[in-house]
């Protein structure tokens, strides 16, 4: 991977559940009530239909607690992640074990950022439903999200005994196998992932990914092909294209791929970042660094377009523009050993020796691989 350039990468995504059981009393007063309140993507209007029939005090137990439930996922819907919180809470209360409300609750604590209640709630539906494969894929992208790589792995690939045909539990087991590094298993459970669902253009683009990542470009390249193919509007695919043509030397079609991002997402900052490096690789400094700067307008954030930044300036011989923009980098990122070691070099050819060692020496003790510019 060329140093500075940035992979778009598609995790799993995971959908709150929506209970279908009907209530199992007489017809409510208003009829239409009853089926508004299922329809949880229209948000307020179910809602308000929910609330009225929860009102009619027509239903109790664990009808009671599916309107509860139905209710919180149109807050959920809504974007009123508290108000969905307290009705599968309420839901809860009243069926202690209703499995549904738990993961549903679950996975608005972890779109909270909440992710131990989240587990905790996965947890619990598990042990009311051993066999609830949505809260077991749900838990594992919990623990991948905190970093526990082998436990998610665990928790899909019990997903995937219980439901073979859990898609994204295949995706997710891959994300989490090349996220460890295991480039053969990932792609295996991305290939998986597209035998079931051949349209799966996120699954197309992070195997892409993979086979890039083991230097296999044709295949990762194909890959984001048929992404594309897909959904001609993937800014992801395109851009991890552009970085696979990059790789191979052909900065022409680099550039073209990153513009159709920019021209997807005005406002995507990786994309200028890559694109400044494609156009510095054919010796365009100025439409390089105007793509930096682009990149840190939009990101003010955004280390490695200063790093890569600076790198231009060293090359252009202004040391001191390159000494300022590793600077702030490391500013941002106090364990950026990139921005020391190439800070360290426009250092000595300041022939300030002195800081130079002091950020070699940093760069080193943060990453003992570094030898030249990065």
């Amino acid at each position: 991977m060329t140093p500075g350039k940035i992979f778009w990468l598609a995790g799993a995504v995971f959908f709150p559940i929506l209970v279908t059981d009907a209530p199992a009393v007489a017809e409510p007063a208003t009829p239409d009530d009853r089926v508004i309140c299922g329809q949880v993507d229209t948000g307020y209007v179910a809602i308000l239909a929910c609330t009225r029939e929860i009102a009619s005090d027509k239903y109790e137990g664990r009808d009671l607690a599916i309107l509860h439930n139905k209710r919180g996922l149109a807050y959920r819907a809504s974007g009123d992640l508290d108000g969905a919180v307290a009705d599968y809470t309420r839901a809860i209360g009243i069926d202690p074990n209703f499995a549904d409300s738990f993961a549903n609750r679950g996975f608005e604590y972890g779109a909270k950022g909440d992710l131990d209640r989240a587990i905790t709630d996965y947890s619990k539906a598990i042990e009311i439903n051993p066999n609830f494969a949505w809260a077991y894929s749900s838990r594992g992208y919990a623990h991948g999200a905190q970093g526990n790589l082998d436990r998610a792995i665990s928790d899909y690939s019990k997903t995937i005994e219980l439901d073979p045909k859990f898609v994204w539990a295949y995706n997710s087991r891959g994300y989490a196998y090349g996220a460890k590094g295991d480039l053969d298993r990932a792609i295996a459970d991305y290939s998986m992932a597209i035998e079931i669902d051949p349209n799966g253009a996120e699954t197309y683009n992070n195997r892409g990914i993979a086979y890039g990542a083991k230097g296999d470009l044709d295949r990762a390249i194909a890959d984001y092909n048929k992404a594309i193919g897909i959904n001609p509007r993937y800014e992801g695919a395109y851009g991890n294209r552009g970085n696979a043509y990059g790789a191979r030397g052909d900065q022409d079609h680099a550039i073209m791929d990153y513009s159709r991002v920019i021209e997807l997402n005005p406002n995507d900052a990786f994309a200028y970042n890559n694109r400044g490096i494609s156009y510095r690789a054919k010796g365009d400094n100025d439409h390089a660094i105007a793509d930096y700067n682009k990149a840190i307008e939009i990101d003010p954030k955004f280390t490695f377009a200063y790093n890569n930044r600076g790198r231009l300036y060293h090359a252009s011989g202004d040391e001191d523009r390159a000494i300022a923009d590793y600077g702030k980098a490391i500013e941002i990122n106090p364990r950026y050993a990139n921005a020391y070691n190439n800070r360290s070099i426009a250092y000595r050819a300041k022939g300030d020796d002195e800081h130079a060692v002091s950020d070699y020496n940093k760069a080193i003790e943060i990453d003992p691989k570094l030898t030249t510019a990065q």
